[in-house]
């Protein structure tokens, strides 16, 4: 059953939000890195920030996405 506009909407929403979410804390540890972090922590550092960046690019490219735009733009 197709899901209603709003519903696709309010998904859709939660989703750039949650993206937003990661890629600000990505932002906070690169910050982190230039000015506070100890030295010998940059690997573990590299890591979490790819961890970071993966997790944003498979929450903006999943299907899931391209879906939820589609419920949205059929219904304008």
């Amino acid at each position: 059953m197709p899901q209603k506009p709003e519903q696709a909407l309010k998904e859709l929403t939660q989703i750039i939000i949650e993206a937003s979410l990661l890629g600000s804390t990505g932002a906070l540890l690169g910050w982190d890195e230039r000015t506070y972090m100890p030295h010998g922590g940059s690997a573990h550092r590299a890591n979490q920030l790819a961890l970071l960046a993966g997790m944003v690019h498979d929450k903006a490219t999943s299907p899931r996405v391209g879906e939820l735009i589609g419920a949205v733009e059929g219904s304008a």
